[in-house]
């Protein structure tokens, strides 16, 4: 391995005992990041990936290089991850060896290392507005709180760590609209809010009545199960409730889940003729380039429901049917 010039590495830290070793290392990176106690558990999660990797195909950790990263990205698509896995894979990679030339361990190896171009496709499919009604009819054969839930991520766009961190006290009116405050994807307090539509708040009532007496700082859904009762709903179960709903109603593939009811709200804003922003403020991406994305499956759609192959079909039809063959020699 050829070291950076001029600066003394702490080699040392990086013995032969390899694996063990690599996890001592892997404590002291964790321990000093300053990010939160999820993004932690991230880091720690895809680099002790990566430490299996390092021991499962015999590799030293003191004499990696950055063909060895670019080996390993092979190996991670290779082994079907999906483009956003191996992405969210290399970049704690990336961070780790940051973090290992900033205190002289080790070279950064991993800088450069491109991530895989995802493409900007919707993996999830929206429903249609008659899909969404039949999906509300469904929760609502199961119970008033199942309905709320549904009618909350579709109405609300919200995901599923928004509505399992909302409490009931979270719920309250400003300027006549009735609102929920958030705690967002990646945030670690609830600093934003989605207006509640009228027909949901009328589902959150009934649910509410249901439960009896509740105090305003209970979770806003809970379990009614007896081994777990009152207790928060986690993101699983919110999925599992939104998966046997689809699939009661026939929609049974990979391509609907819980996350594909906040896609249909994104697509319902932007068809109804609301700018981009519109939609962006609504499902409070940090990014118009997220909420983008949606525009390209309006335009698929679009494209699927003209008739321009009809028009076309004028050019290539002839009278004396040539396709069913000829004699020609």
């Amino acid at each position: 391995m050829i070291f950076l010039p001029g600066i003394k590495y702490e080699t040392d830290i990086i013995t032969n005992d390899d694996y063990l070793k690599y996890r001592d290392l892997l404590k002291r990176f964790i321990l000093e990041q300053d990010v939160n106690q999820n993004s932690k558990s991230n880091y720690e999660r895809v680099l002790h990936q990566f430490g299996k990797w390092i021991k499962a195909a015999n590799k030293n950790f003191r004499t990696l290089s950055r063909v060895d990263i670019i080996e390993y990205k092979t190996h991670l698509l290779s082994a079907g991850y999906s483009d956003l896995t191996v992405s969210s894979y290399l970049s704690g990679v990336r961070r780790l060896f940051e973090w290992l030339e900033s205190h002289k361990i080790y070279p950064n190896i991993a800088k450069a290392v491109k991530s895989p171009r995802r493409q900007n496709k919707i993996r999830k499919q929206p429903l249609t507005i008659n899909q969404c009604h039949l999906l509300l009819q469904a929760a609502s054969n199961r119970g008033p709180r199942d309905l709320a839930i549904v009618s909350m991520l579709i109405g609300c766009g919200l995901r599923t760590i928004e509505l399992i961190r909302a409490n009931i006290s979270d719920i309250s009116v400003q300027s006549g609209k009735s609102i929920l405050k958030v705690q967002g994807k990646g945030h670690t307090m609830k600093d934003d809010f989605v207006k509640i539509p009228s027909s949901t708040i009328d589902a959150l009532k009934k649910y509410l009545q249901q439960r009896g007496k509740v105090k305003s700082n209970e979770p806003l859904f809970t379990s009614i199960s007896n081994s777990n009762f009152g207790n928060r709903l986690t993101t699983r179960y919110i999925s599992m409730i939104v998966k046997e709903c689809l699939k009661s109603i026939g929609l049974n593939d990979a391509s609907y889940s819980a996350h594909c009811l906040r896609h249909s709200a994104a697509t319902y804003i932007l068809k109804s003729g609301l700018s981009i922003t519109d939609a962006q403020h609504s499902l409070r991406h940090v990014s118009s380039t997220t909420t983008q994305i949606y525009t390209a499956y309006i335009k698929d759609e679009l494209r699927l429901s003209d008739n321009t192959e009809l028009i076309l079909n004028n050019l290539v039809c002839h009278e004396n049917s040539i396709y069913q063959g000829s004699d020609g020699g």
